[in-house]
């Protein structure tokens, strides 16, 4: 019988709509799994724009909100930032991560609060 981890998981990570300034945290337990990526489906509204970065935390001892996190988006992704739809693949397994996050910031909307994105985070063994 095959392990369930066998067969990849997606996951529904934020559904956002309505989106004014500000830094919005997306957590996640990885669960034991050794990599994942994350699909950003970006639609930034008649004004302003969004930036994505990825982080990870090694620490279980603690809350998944209250973990350390550090900023990977550049080591695993190859850039420091997303600001489009995009679809990133990690460059290499990440065996010892606890808990994983993406962090939205929303800037320049000129008051509009016409941000919107979709976020969904794909585990693989």
């Amino acid at each position: 019988m095959a392990h369930p981890k066998d067969s990849p998981v997606t996951l529904v990570l934020a559904e956002a709509t309505s989106q004014g300034n500000g830094t919005t945290n997306y957590n996640f337990n990885l669960n034991g799994w050794n990599t994942f990526a994350v699909q950003l489906d970006d639609t930034p509204g008649g004004a302003g724009d969004q930036t994505y970065t990825v982080s990870l935390a090694l620490d279980d001892s603690v809350a998944i909100g209250s973990a350390t996190y550090v900023d990977v988006t550049n080591f695993l992704y190859g850039s420091a930032t997303f600001t489009t739809d995009s679809v990133l693949v990690p460059s290499q397994p990440i065996i010892t991560a606890v808990y994983g996050r993406v962090t939205v910031v929303r800037a320049n909307d000129g008051g509009g609060t016409d941000g919107a994105w979709d976020i969904r985070i794909r585990f693989g063994a």
